[in-house]
């Protein structure tokens, strides 16, 4: 049978939109309902700007992502140590700029690496020629008060000692980088373990960037991924969500994301 020229662009049309349906259908059957994504603020990562919106280039990556997916996103304000509760518990969905530990792969799915980022030992600049450690474990047997985030991993052997102690080193943990900070400069403490890009994004806000350095003491390079709770979403969710984590880095996409919020260090 021989199809007329406006039949044949008809037919093909139609197979051609059920293709897409087909493959929409495909990527967003896991996304029925938004999936939800807690925060908390860390800039440069994820934080609200001067006009009160969520912004950051963790928010900004996990949206295009969903984007792609054909998913929508809810955004949960939550500490980082009751952010890892609710996912387990199901609560919540994903989680962003995590590390991959034994424990945490019992209950969440893990997606391909997406960054990494140091963690350092940060003190007061006054303080620059004080302190000359060159371990951690140097570093216990010293009297120093070193502050550090709750539910963050710094390392096998920080966290061991965080845990258990066992050495001098007293250590004082909160909820928030933003709030070692504040207790840095108020001399509450002698140094914090972070990310050098937060703590100095979050010191140049408040126009005390120069009032920190960072100790050469090496510590632990970090590898962050995104994190699916196990009791709220399936393998094919991470899938999906690996795919489209790929598809941005092969156009450009995920590049162009990074380099707007790290370029100013």
């Amino acid at each position: 049978m021989t199809l007329s020229r406006g039949e044949y662009a008809r037919r093909t049309g139609v197979l051609g939109l059920l293709l897409w349906l087909a493959l929409t259908s495909a990527a967003s059957a896991d996304c029925e309902r938004p999936l939800s994504v807690g925060w908390e603020s860390w800039r440069p990562y994820m934080y609200k700007n001067e006009e009160g919106r969520l912004s950051g280039l963790d928010i900004e990556l996990i949206q295009a992502v969903a984007d792609r997916m054909g998913c929508q996103l809810e955004f949960s304000e939550t500490p980082f140590k009751r952010h890892l509760l609710q996912l387990r518990q199901g609560k919540i969905d994903l989680a962003t700029s995590v590390q991959k530990t034994p424990e945490r792969e019992e209950y969440a799915w893990f997606s391909q690496t997406y960054r990494t980022s140091a963690s350092n030992l940060i003190i007061r600049r006054e303080d620059a020629d004080r302190y000359h450690f060159k371990s951690f474990k140097e570093m216990t047997q010293s009297r120093f008060r070193l502050g550090v985030t709750r539910g963050y991993f710094y390392g096998e052997n920080v966290n061991e000692y965080i845990e258990k102690g066992g050495g001098k080193l007293h250590v004082e943990d909160v909820v928030s980088d933003e709030l070692n900070l504040m207790k840095l400069l108020a001399k509450r403490v002698d140094g914090i373990f972070a990310d050098p890009i937060v703590i100095y994004s979050l010191a140049r806000d408040i126009g005390r960037k120069d009032d920190i350095a960072v100790h050469p003491l090496d510590l632990v390079t970090s590898t962050f991924y995104i994190m699916g709770s196990k009791a709220s979403i399936s393998p094919k969710t991470m899938d999906n969500l690996n795919q489209a984590l790929k598809d941005m880095r092969q156009s450009g996409e995920f590049a162009a994301i990074v380099d707007r919020y790290l370029a100013g260090g």
